[in-house]
């Protein structure tokens, strides 16, 4: 067996973090380790429950937790990549993939706000189909109209919204 070495032909890269969640992260991970405590401290002292609660109950909220702190973890940088096959957008282990022949144009909103529903991953409507939203707070987004599939757009926050508007033109003429 022989190893193969894949190389992507990557146009633009852009990391975008979403600090903010980072620190949540921390936060739920903390208390992660504190229910932990708790099983621990109950298994090895069973005759001292904390308020009367089983290990088991311990237990759950830990990996409850655990599994939300990787969650959020997930969201705290947005990356951007262009290759030669399309445009994804993605967020931890959450991506949307888009290749050249389904963009039919970009439109470049500085000033977005609020207007897509929050931060991180949204759906919307527009015209009747549904589009998908990767963006943080205070960033510029690209929308990428899409000419067929589940969504009608794709929009995604950058810091260099101009140069991806470029690229874009230059690959979907």
């Amino acid at each position: 067996m022989s190893d193969t070495i894949v190389y992507r032909n990557v146009i633009y890269e852009e990391k975008v973090p979403f600090t903010w969640f980072a620190w949540l992260a921390l936060l739920m991970f903390s208390v992660t380790a504190l229910f932990l405590g708790f099983l621990i401290y109950s298994l090895q002292h069973p005759q001292n429950l904390v308020d009367q609660t089983p290990a088991w109950f311990w237990l759950i909220m830990a990996v409850v937790f655990a599994f939300v702190s990787w969650l959020i973890l997930n969201f705290k940088e947005l990356v951007i990549t262009i290759t030669d096959e399309g445009v994804t957008a993605r967020y931890g282990k959450f991506k949307q993939f888009q290749p050249w022949s389904n963009v039919a144009g970009s439109e470049v909103d500085r000033h977005p706000g609020l207007r897509y529903g929050g931060f991180g991953i949204r759906l919307g409507w527009s015209g009747g189909r549904q589009h998908i939203v990767y963006n943080t707070y205070g960033v510029p987004v690209v929308e990428l109209r899409l000419k067929e599939g589940k969504y009608s757009r794709l929009v995604f926050s950058t810091r260099n919204p101009e140069e991806i508007a470029g690229i874009v033109g230059r690959y979907i003429r």
